[in-house]
């Protein structure tokens, strides 16, 4: 068994926050914060026979308030950089504080492992995250007029299913691969903000491992992701919180579909002391 704690650093950047002008091109904000926190990991591991191991791992949810600084900018509201200072003291928008509060969510994992034989090993895990801890962020402009931003989220919890394997092709070099199908949090396109379009991912993974010498080694890593089309439909409705009359929200709806591939690199060195 094994237990641990978790000291987690959160930044949040969550896009451009727009407001409205009549007859120009919208103005926007960046908001972004930072803050740590601490929380802590629980593991066990049960060993069947010399070929079989379980496992199950714990990692609790952390709880973020997150300040830092918003920016207004209107410098691209038209090609006037008067007319613009002007529609920004119109505006009523103000740089200031931002502060966010962020509970980042919890997972339960289970795992097993099986030595085939003295080349082969199969193992699987299968992970749930309560991702709908992240039901709204609501970003906050304390010592200002202005309102609120409540970006709608309402995410549902998640499963990730993944398989792999290993091959010992000679006794300097371990092969793996894998492959795995994450759910997306996000429930439908009118919840999907363009900051984030998440979608279910299906990966693909090869990797790697070559001994360089009794206490050192070398590993590789290549992984594809391949998201389904997110579609949005996300409506930037005035929501404002308890502490607000207002919002920055000015009911602007942002409409797309979002095909999203990636491809990850990682090499490590490893050294045993």
């Amino acid at each position: 068994s094994a237990t641990g704690v978790s000291i987690d650093s959160r930044s949040v950047e969550p896009g451009d926050l727009f407001v409205a002008l009549a007859g120009v091109r919208d103005g926007h904000a960046t908001a972004d914060g930072k803050d740590w926190g601490v929380g802590f990991n629980l593991g066990y591991l049960f060993q069947l026979d010399q070929a079989t191991r379980f496992g199950l791992a714990y990692r609790s949810s952390i709880s973020h308030k997150l300040k830092g600084d918003a920016v207004w900018d209107f410098s691209h509201a038209t090609t006037d950089p008067v007319t613009n200072a002007v529609l920004a003291h119109a505006s009523g928008k103000k740089n200031s504080a931002a502060l966010v509060k962020l509970q980042t969510p919890e997972t339960i994992s289970a795992s097993v492992f099986r030595q085939l034989d003295a080349k082969w090993a199969a193992m699987a895990d299968l992970t749930w995250t309560r991702t709908s801890r992240l039901a709204n962020l609501n970003i906050e402009f304390p010592g200002t007029i202005q309102g609120d931003e409540v970006i709608r989220q309402q995410w549902k919890n998640t499963y990730r299913l993944s398989l792999g394997a290993n091959y010992r092709y000679s006794e300097q070099l371990l092969l793996r691969a894998g492959v795995a199908y994450d759910q997306s949090p996000v429930r439908s396109a009118e919840l999907t903000h363009p900051a984030l379009p998440d979608s279910d991912r299906y990966q693909l993974s090869f990797g790697a491992n070559y001994k360089l010498g009794p206490q050192s080694s070398l590993d590789l890593a290549y992984s594809y992701l391949d998201f389904k089309n997110a579609r949005a439909n996300y409506r930037n409705d005035c929501s404002p919180l308890p502490t607000s009359t207002t919002c920055t929200g000015n009911g602007e709806t942002t409409r797309g579909v979002y095909k999203t591939r990636l491809h990850l690199l990682g090499v490590a060195y490893n050294h045993k002391f």
